[in-house]
């Protein structure tokens, strides 16, 4: 296995300042600096194992799909539900999207994609990208409490989370990681940052709501 580079270590280093410092309720830690740290973590462990073509690649692939997929359920309901952003989330995308929101959904995708393939990496291609929107599902669900209530960075229009929502991100998980994804990255390699990368999201955003 490759040695980290320096770039590698800052950056995990620096989430996990962050996370620890939201869980102890330092002030100054946004959710918006959390979700880019996440990200760019996310994607040095997909440059460390897939290298930088195919990780710029994914990463460019993923973020635009997301950010058009995100913007057209803000005007039309679809595929998602009716629902709509705040400010809560720093920069909007053209006064439609909060930048952090595909990046967000970046770095939970790619994470579970990484597990997957580090820890169960003799599935077949469909049951990898079932078990990685299984994954992306059970984060939503999870950590969209926090999102709505607490945070107030989106609301539905029926104040209450559609089973449509999940269903969409499950289906474009599946996509994603069908169409999209490296056929062959990172198989047989044991790798613990994208797990590290989730929980954090995950217990800020418990431990904040719950």
């Amino acid at each position: 296995m490759k040695h980290w580079s320096r770039i590698e270590w800052v950056l995990l280093v620096s989430y996990g300042l962050a996370v620890g410092a939201a869980l102890t309720g330092i002030r100054g830690v946004t959710d918006t600096l959390l979700i880019l740290l996440a990200a760019a973590n996310a994607h040095a462990v997909i440059g460390h194992h897939w290298g930088v073509k195919l990780a710029r690649r994914w990463a460019l692939s993923v973020l635009v799909i997301l950010a058009l997929a995100v913007a057209i359920g803000t005007k039309t309901g679809q595929p998602f539900g009716s629902f709509y952003f705040t400010d809560r989330l720093g920069p909007m995308l053209l006064g439609v999207v909060p930048l952090a929101v595909p990046f967000l959904w970046y770095a939970v995708i790619s994470s579970f994609l990484l597990m997957a393939r580090a820890f169960w990496p003799w599935a077949s291609a469909r049951n990898e990208a079932l078990a990685v929107s299984a994954g992306v599902v059970l984060f939503d669900f999870l950590t969209e409490p926090y999102w709505l209530w607490t945070r107030g960075a989106w609301f539905w229009s029926t104040n209450r989370v559609p089973v449509q929502n999940y269903i969409a991100w499950a289906a474009i998980t599946y996509l994603l990681v069908r169409l999209v994804a490296p056929s062959s990255g990172m198989r047989w390699e044991r790798e613990w940052r994208p797990v590290v990368i989730v929980l954090g999201l995950a217990a800020i955003t418990l431990r904040r709501f719950y």
